[in-house]
């Protein structure tokens, strides 16, 4: 598990969704040490699962 930074105590995370705090919280664990070329199909397939589970950001949530 990942240690608590300092954007998972913003208030702008805090206020998302519980499903869209674990997705962003399970993508950023997928690409902890990977190389650009390794994070590439980690991504869409990350796009592929929000929109599977019909997750999508609001553009007031996408600003920060």
């Amino acid at each position: 598990m990942i240690q608590k930074t300092n954007w998972q105590t913003h208030e702008a995370f805090q206020n998302l969704h519980p499903k869209k705090q674990k997705m962003i919280l399970m993508l950023t664990e997928a690409l902890q040490d990977k190389k650009l070329t390794e994070a590439l199909p980690i991504l869409m397939q990350w796009k592929q699962q929000m929109a599977a589970e019909n997750i999508s950001f609001t553009p007031e949530e996408m600003r920060y």
